[in-house]
């Protein structure tokens, strides 16, 4: 990995330390990756350091991909200012479910992370830092 998106993925561990997730076992617990989530990360990574931007992932349920990749997009959303995001699911009902962990993500991070919240709608959420996602 290179030395940027070394940096890049330490500041990202760092930033999804401080979130929150459900667990079905356990309920609301401190995030801690598991090895396959790291792995995700650095073949994300990888593919930034190859210039590749269009990355798809093929994976089964239930081994925490998508939870990382909820944490990844509220990361990048709150370190570039600015940006657009969409978060594109199959269904609507997967839509909803996936915006509510977003945000409770978001709520559970430390004041150091949290951007106020400008607009917060069925279509839209946006963040003071000029990001927003669809």
């Amino acid at each position: 990995m290179k030395k940027a998106t070394a940096s890049l993925a330490e500041s990202f561990w760092e930033f999804a330390s401080t979130i929150r997730i459900p667990s079905k076992d356990h309920g609301v617990i401190p995030f801690r990756p598991w090895k396959v989530q790291r792995y995700v990360l650095g073949e994300i990574m990888a593919a930034l350091d190859s210039g590749i931007h269009n990355i798809v992932i093929l994976k089964p349920r239930q081994i925490g991909v998508t939870t990382v990749l909820i944490a990844l997009d509220l990361y990048w959303m709150l370190r570039y200012k600015g940006l657009t995001g969409a978060f594109i699911t199959e269904t609507d009902p997967n839509t909803a479910y996936f915006r509510v962990m977003m945000t409770e993500f978001f709520n559970s991070l430390p004041v150091k992370y949290q951007w106020p919240l400008v607009r917060n709608n069925k279509a839209l959420k946006a963040h003071g830092v000029g990001a927003w996602t669809e």
